[in-house]
């Protein structure tokens, strides 16, 4: 099924948010490779301001950032466009923090490691849905 779908992905654009800069490196090469654009930075502050400079299809982001912690940035791009799709890559499984995330506006969220197939299908559909 995925085979089918990844042409969907050529037309958008994703922003990427991650603090792991070895992490960041490896997922946004191999999305590079997949997607029409990425574009990837490594702090919350950064990646909302550029959220605001520029247009991008889906948000992929981590929670535990610099200068602007993942549920803030959500709460943030929600207010500027509040139907984009937000991924959220989380190393924990903790209850009270995912309601807070989907309360933010979350729509989806992946455990870490990230299995970079299972983030591939999740873009997929929130581009299908978009």
């Amino acid at each position: 099924m995925i085979i089918m779908d990844i042409e969907i992905l050529k037309d958008i654009t994703v922003l990427y948010v991650e603090d792991e800069l070895d992490l960041k490196d490896v997922t946004e090469n191999f999305l590079s490779n997949i997607i029409g654009r990425v574009v990837s930075h490594d702090n919350g502050l950064d990646a909302l301001n550029c959220f605001n400079e520029d247009s991008f299809d889906i948000v992929v982001t981590d929670i535990n950032m610099p200068k602007l912690n993942g549920v803030e940035l959500i709460k943030e791009i929600k207010k500027v466009n509040p139907s984009i799709p937000i991924i959220v890559t989380t190393a924990y499984n903790n209850e009270q923090q995912l309601k807070e995330l989907y309360d933010a506006g979350m729509d989806e969220y992946i455990m870490k490691p990230i299995d970079l197939m299972q983030l591939v299908e999740k873009i997929i559909e929130a581009a299908k849905k978009n």
